[in-house]
């Protein structure tokens, strides 16, 4: 999975780490948990988005207070909210993938062949994961 955001001279993201959904017409204005409402942004092209459309101000007030409330949570012992961040596992993932593509670089072209289709197939799992999670949104 990789950032979805394109620059003005055509060129794509290359972030596949820490991505985060994205929703193109903003829920505060409107916007859906629908499918075809969400995109996949690197947390700075999302950043970006946000604050294109809410201002850095008020970006920055919403992060300020998150962080915050996260902070009080942890200083009273309770759990973090939430499942386990996502793109923190598919970063994981990411090492891993590279471990074993440094070996098939070593091993021969057989390896890396097989190294693709598991990474493919690890995209897809994640794929099926990330859409069976976007479909319960509320």
């Amino acid at each position: 999975m990789q950032c979805s955001f394109v620059g003005e001279n055509g060129e794509r993201c290359p972030a596949r780490s820490f991505l985060e959904i994205d929703h193109v017409t903003p829920r505060a204005l409107g916007g859906s948990g629908d499918a075809e409402n969400l995109r996949v942004r690197c947390r700075a092209h999302n950043r970006d988005a946000a604050e294109r459309v809410f201002g850095r101000a008020h970006v920055e007030e919403r992060i300020r207070t998150y962080r915050e409330r996260s902070s009080r949570r942890s200083d009273r012992g309770a759990p973090s909210a939430g499942p386990p961040d996502f793109s923190q596992r598919k970063c994981e993932g990411a090492r891993a993938a590279a471990a074993m593509a440094s070996s098939a670089a070593i091993r021969g072209p057989a390896l890396e062949a097989n190294h693709v289709a598991s990474e493919q197939a690890r995209d897809d799992d994640a794929r099926k994961l990330v859409r069976a999670a976007l479909l319960t949104l509320n």
